[in-house]
């Protein structure tokens, strides 16, 4: 390996900068996700130092090094901070070069590292400049009429999720809820009104635990059982079409019955991408929302045919922590 081959030599500053030989500020160093994480959009360049990178681990333990870098490359890719790490262990290098298809930007090696390290770091170099550097740009989510039908007539028994507003919500607006972040649809308030059940206008009945929510930013997402009070999530209005972000004020979890719906971006038969899902209570106040006033009850679905249209948020992208990137995500 030919260790004069690299790249950008910079220097580390003793109060964590790093800089270019003539002194020209590139970026900063931390030790820490949190700190990494915080950076991300201010700094051009992030240098985590592999050697500390554990603290805010309970178990002190240094081998907690994959799941730090996937968790800021979430984060950092397209905000304009190119994330470099440490790395002093040879059996690290093509784990971060690769984690999450992306990679990190850069391998920070002492010159006076093993040859063995060294030979790893420039296989991966050599890895990355042999694959298409082009990179796929994050798309934003659509909404799109699409159709739905219940998988067949069995229940399950699942731990499910109201989310309690801090808002009135109307009859129309809902949460965008779904198994999985590619594909979800507007779960409708409980403010329709009822001869048998109190009207519940802050409330959206979102299905159980392991479900997605879109949270008020309107990009990233939590799974229902993340999801906490003094949260905000994403509302949006079928009659409308305009979006806001409402705080959680409580979650209420309940052992209900509750059904398979899927989801179909067109008529089955017509193309031959297999249906996306969503979990729901088998109750009547619970209500998938449609174009304008519109909207089709959960009890009312069937697995004989497919139903009236619903919205569909639709992503091209899958998620890590809750956010978007590029890399490849299969979710059924």
């Amino acid at each position: 390996c030919d260790k004069s081959i690299p790249t950008i030599k910079i220097r580390r500053t003793s109060d964590d900068r790093l800089t270019k030989e003539d002194g020209t500020m590139m970026g900063i160093v931390v030790q820490d996700q949190d700190a990494a994480i915080a950076a991300v959009g201010s700094v051009a360049w992030i240098l985590i130092d592999m050697t500390k990178c554990h603290e805010e681990i309970e178990t002190s333990d240094t081998s907690w090094r994959m799941i730090p870098a996937e968790n800021i490359i979430s984060v950092a890719r397209g905000a304009g901070t190119n994330v470099a790490f440490t790395v002093d262990q040879t059996g690290d290098v093509m784990g971060l070069s690769r984690a999450l298809e992306l990679g990190v930007d850069a391998l920070c090696v002492a010159a006076d590292a093993s040859n063995d390290l060294w030979n790893a770091v420039c296989a991966a170099r050599e890895e990355r400049g042999n694959v298409d550097s082009e990179t796929k740009e994050v798309v934003e989510p659509s909404i799109v009429t699409g159709h739905c039908r219940r998988k067949s007539t069995n229940t399950l028994l699942a731990d499910r999720v109201c989310v309690d507003l801090v808002r009135t919500l109307s009859s129309t607006e809902g949460c965008w809820i779904g198994s999985s972040a590619q594909t979800m649809a507007l779960v409708l308030s409980e403010a329709a009104p009822s001869a048998l059940v109190p009207s519940r206008p802050f409330r959206i009945n979102a299905g159980p635990v392991h479900s997605y929510i879109v949270l008020g930013d309107g990009t990233t997402t939590k799974y229902l059982c993340e999801l906490e009070a003094g949260d905000e999530v994403l509302v949006f209005d079928a009659t409308t079409g305009t979006s806001r972000a409402v705080g959680v004020g409580r979650l209420k979890i309940e052992v209900r019955p509750c059904v398979v719906v899927e989801l179909f971006l067109l008529q089955e038969g017509e193309n031959d991408k297999p249906p996306s899902q969503i979990i729901l209570q088998q109750a009547e106040t619970v209500r998938l929302g449609e174009s304008g006033e519109h909207f089709v009850r959960v009890t009312d679905l069937n697995p004989e045919e497919t139903q009236s249209p619903v919205l569909l948020r639709i992503a091209t992208s899958g998620t890590h922590v809750g956010k978007a990137y590029s890399g490849t995500v299969i979710e059924r």
